[in-house]
């Protein structure tokens, strides 16, 4: 039985995106038990009283409130009781849509991280041209020391080849390919991957080239990540709004999209952000799962998903060796 923890609080959409994914994923899995921890009361459905636990809470922690001070002070909370039981292996896996500061300071001050990482990291997966991207650090860290880094490019390739099943190129974000450019963080990180020979080292990134898929994994700091994926996602939806109204313009230009409508719905489905879940916040001892606060029903369940998976798969066991075996 695969135990799943959901802070269903401090979210933008309110609880029943919650309840109604779970709804519709313990109702196609039957070895699985999903944990609401809500400081509301939730009425479970018969059908699914069995797989469904209400956790009663008595707070929340809200996104504007300062994260660690939060979680000192509210052990009443959603979020810390879900971390609470995480910790107690009472649930296997924890998903949140709460504040990204309060999840990262639950990973790193109270989960803890694995013996030899440093820093946890968020892993983001995005779409590309030819391949799906991993992009770690997405938002974690701001500040990262160089070794952080090289821990990352070995997480997610782990990771990478966990999910997809074949080693992947390793990139690092950068302002141009040569190996000297950048700052003083990417000019000494470069140097520390091109020594660690278990990874696919491929070099500089730009970020123009990221949408072409010339990466598996796309290792930078968290505010050059954070801020890639929010570029990433607006120019997604501006293309989107220019072709639409590009179609209004005449009869004839309705017409063609009416005959490109169903490829067009294919290739926008690759470019929608729901049907990627959640990110992993990886390198911490027990799974955590975050995902967008505005996130909707069909972002729940595809992260209920992505739990089930990690889980079954015991993903951080292939996480706790990154020491020696790759030369750090």
């Amino acid at each position: 039985m695969v135990r799943i923890g959901i802070d269903a609080c401090s979210n933008d959409n309110g609880k029943q995106i919650f309840i109604d994914a779970a709804y519709k994923y313990v109702s196609k899995n039957s070895d699985v038990k999903i944990y609401l921890y809500s400081d509301e009361n939730i009425l479970v459905n018969e059908k699914f009283i069995n797989q469904i636990e209400v956790v009663k809470c008595e707070d929340r922690i809200a996104v504007e409130e300062h994260p660690v001070f939060s979680l000192r002070t509210k052990k009443k909370s959603s979020l810390y009781l879900a971390g609470n039981d995480l910790n107690d292996n009472k649930i296997d896996v924890l998903i949140s849509a709460g504040s990204t500061g309060a999840v990262l300071a639950l990973g790193q001050l109270y989960i803890k991280t694995l013996e030899n990482v440093k820093r946890p990291a968020i892993a983001t997966v995005i779409p590309t041209e030819t391949c799906k991207t991993i992009v770690i650090d997405s938002g974690a860290n701001m500040d990262p020391e160089p070794e952080w880094l090289v821990q990352y490019a070995i997480l997610g390739s782990i990771y990478y080849e966990e999910m997809f099943s074949k080693k992947p190129r390793v990139g690092l974000l950068n302002v141009g390919v040569e190996k000297t450019k950048g700052n003083k963080l990417t000019t000494e990180v470069y140097e520390l991957l091109s020594k660690v020979d278990k990874i696919n080292f491929v070099g500089n990134i730009e970020a123009r080239d990221v949408p072409k898929g010339v990466c598996d994994v796309l290792v930078c700091d968290g505010f050059s990540g954070n801020v890639l994926l929010k570029m990433y996602e607006g120019t997604a939806k501006s293309l989107l709004s220019i072709i639409k109204n590009i179609f209004k313009k005449s009869i004839i230009n309705l017409m063609c999209a009416a005959v490109l409508k169903s490829s067009f719905k294919s290739v926008l489905k690759e470019y929608d952000a729901r049907e990627y879940g959640g990110a992993i916040l990886i390198g911490t001892r027990k799974l955590i799962i975050k995902c967008h606060g505005n996130a909707k029903s069909n972002e729940i369940y595809v992260a209920l998903s992505q739990a089930y998976d990690f889980v079954k798969k015991d993903i951080n066991k292939k996480f706790k060796d990154i020491g020696g075996n790759y030369g750090i």
